[in-house]
């Protein structure tokens, strides 16, 4: 097993033992109030401690979620994708179709969990150049900084930090909320006040409308708008082809798990020619032609459309638009790999079936039956877990279709429709 998952497994352990153990003998409330004055006698009633002991406590308990999350999601779809391999194996399709859309809902679910968290793996050794190249500079990297002061965990801990100090308690924060409630507003005379401040914003709205730099963020923001356009459009072409390829993709794995026999010996006969087994399985024609393995065409322009997505000119605006739905997201973010033999493989069509049988031949020593038949043997177990990959990229192209016809149908969105109308902005 490796390292890295051992020590993710171990350090989860240790989490859920100590929360067990600690929410066993003490009540939550106890523990509040223990975790307040120990964070209080650690940063000496120094706000600024105290903020960074809140913050990193709390960064920590995103941490062993995520991993958490993590741990459970990939346990999780492997046993899913090793019951749906079984029930392939025994040709109980339906159920275990249905496993493959619970791993899916249940992967959509995990996705959901992690909060927009992710961790990462360090970086590989053969692209140390490329990484420190890229590594950002000194001003971004400070950016950064600043900027996570003003996420939400950052102002979880500046308030539980406010709290723990008695800066102020939560009756004064009802106090204030009534207070507003109450709140008198004499238009005239407010508006008196808040004229100067109004025309002091719209001279530095106008100034910087009509400077060269606001003339340049305006072509970009109608450059991106139309590049969003074109991505959309697109989308649009995509999910017609795929709509039109699903039946034939569904057959074509329809027949490949009836025939997962016929595939182990299409593979051995074309690396052992000369085989022949006791049952005479092989002796019936070997030729890919003789059998209903479809080809489908429209599976090389998916691959060019995924290409044209992720081409260095299109991928952020494409990212931006799958990021809208989880449905479109799982299928940009592994496109790239789609190439049309890929695709062909993936789906056994007749052209994917020549591929893949004909790929390395071994070598020319002897093999004994005993051997080939063991080799076969194992091939064939491998074949349900091949077709499970596929059954789940099936789905997510389902997935992709379905959510897609729904986002891009002239029926949808009519509120906000009216809304544009109202305001010109259509």
């Amino acid at each position: 097993m490796d390292k890295r998952k051992i020590g993710k497994y171990f350090l989860i352990l240790i989490v859920l033992v100590v929360a067990f153990f600690v929410f066993r003998s003490y009540s939550l409330r106890d523990i509040c109030y223990d975790i307040i004055e120990f964070n209080l006698e650690m940063s000496q009633e120094k706000f600024i401690w105290l903020f960074l002991i809140y913050w990193g406590e709390i960064f920590t308990i995103l941490i062993s979620w995520v991993l958490l999350v993590d741990i459970i999601s990939v346990e999780v779809n492997l046993l899913l994708d090793r019951l749906s391999e079984y029930l392939l194996k025994t040709e109980k399709m339906r159920l275990a179709i249905l496993c493959i859309r619970v791993n899916y809902g249940f992967s959509k679910l995990m996705y959901f969990l992690r909060l927009g968290w992710w961790i990462y793996g360090s970086s590989e050794d053969d692209k140390i150049v490329w990484n420190s190249i890229r590594r950002p500079p000194i001003k971004d990297i400070f950016l950064g900084v600043f900027f996570s002061l003003i996420k939400l965990p950052a102002l979880i801990a500046i308030f539980l930090s406010a709290i723990s100090l008695t800066y102020f308690e939560l009756n004064d924060i009802q106090e204030i909320v009534k207070n507003l409630g109450s709140f008198k507003f004499d238009f005239w005379e407010d508006i008196k006040l808040l004229a100067p401040l109004t025309v002091a914003v719209l001279i530095v709205f106008i100034g910087y409308f009509i400077s060269f730099r606001g003339n340049i963020r305006r072509a970009i923001a109608q450059a991106n708008r139309k590049k969003m356009e074109d991505i959309i459009q697109k989308q649009r072409d995509l999910v017609e082809v795929i709509g039109g390829s699903l039946y034939s993709i569904a057959s074509n794995l329809q027949y490949a798990i009836k025939c997962q026999d016929l595939v182990a010996d299409l593979w051995i006969h074309s690396r052992f020619p000369d085989y022949e087994d006791d049952k005479c399985r092989l002796r019936r024609d070997t030729s890919v032609e003789s059998y209903y393995f479809k080809d489908i065409p429209e599976l090389k322009i998916i691959s060019q459309s995924f290409d044209e997505l992720n081409t260095n000119g299109n991928w952020s605006a494409s990212r931006a638009f799958s990021s809208y739905k989880y449905e479109f997201l799982t299928l940009v973010s592994r496109n790239s790999s789609l190439n049309s033999e890929k695709l062909n493989e993936i789906f056994f069509t007749k052209e994917g079936i020549k591929t893949y049988i004909n790929d390395d031949k071994y070598p020319m020593i002897e093999v004994s039956k005993e051997e080939i038949e063991k080799m076969r043997k194992n091939y064939l177990k491998w074949i349900p877990r091949r077709i499970v990959e596929s059954l789940k990229l099936l789905y997510k192209f389902c997935r992709y279709y379905d959510e897609m016809n729904k986002l891009l149908n002239f029926k949808t969105d009519k509120v906000g429709r009216t809304l544009r109308m109202f305001t010109g902005k259509e």
